[in-house]
């Protein structure tokens, strides 16, 4: 059944990813401003569709180190092949967290975030496991600050870093808080991003979708008579 012109208006207008399709937008990488090392604590902010977003990190282990300056060692970002791909139109700037040791790490958000990416440096010999029902999405990986490696293992909530691996990640969905395990090696590091936050819509949104999916039903029913 063709959906009529006026309903296509509609969701054009209401919903337009209903109709266009969802297409990569920049990433608003994390501006980590304050880090406590020995507590494995750090907190920070992005700003995305006007959004201002305060981003908290804790870890049951203490940090190998944290860049919270405005321009940190960019250095580390600077391998466009590894950290930009047709998901993500901008590499990270100098900020990090360096983990270290293993645990868990948990981010948690101020606003609701949509599909957040992580960038990784150095993860090898690694094993990371997300919470259940986290969806990871696996980017890109090449070489990077200290060499080259690659996913390995990969699952929906789960991987393996091979030899040097530096990349990228998305978990797909919805996001108040990310939980992850890590493991052993020393030194790895880690910034976060997002392309969205989640919108709720009003209530006159329904309203007119409503409406839209009876107009349907309406002209559905007329074309049978006919």
């Amino acid at each position: 059944m063709k959906i009529p012109r006026l309903l296509t208006a509609l969701l054009v207008t209401t919903f337009p990813a209903f109709v266009s399709g969802v297409h990569a937008a920049p990433v608003a990488w994390t501006d980590w401003t304050n880090a406590n090392i020995a507590a494995g604590q750090a907190s920070g902010s992005l700003t995305v569709d006007e959004t201002d977003v305060i981003v908290t990190l804790s870890s049951t282990t203490s940090f190998a180190n944290a860049s919270t300056t405005v321009n940190g060692d960019s250095s580390y970002w600077s391998y466009p092949d590894t950290y930009v791909s047709n998901a993500v139109d901008n590499a990270p700037f100098g900020d990090l967290i360096s983990l270290s040791q293993g645990g868990t790490v948990t981010i948690t958000f101020s606003q609701t975030v949509r599909d957040p990416i992580l960038a990784l440096i150095s993860w090898n010999d690694n094993h990371v496991k997300f919470a259940e029902g986290t969806q990871i999405e696996y980017l890109s990986a090449g070489r990077g600050h200290y060499g080259t490696g690659s996913f390995k293992n990969q699952t929906e909530t789960s991987f393996d870093g091979v030899g040097e691996l530096h990349g990228t990640i998305r978990l797909l969905g919805d996001y108040d808080t990310i939980s992850f395990t890590h493991t052993t090696e020393h030194w790895h590091g880690f910034t976060l991003g997002v392309q969205g936050v989640a919108l709720v819509p009003e209530p006159g949104t329904y309203a007119m979708l409503l409406a839209g999916l009876g107009l349907m039903g309406f002209m559905a029913r007329r074309q049978r008579k006919m």
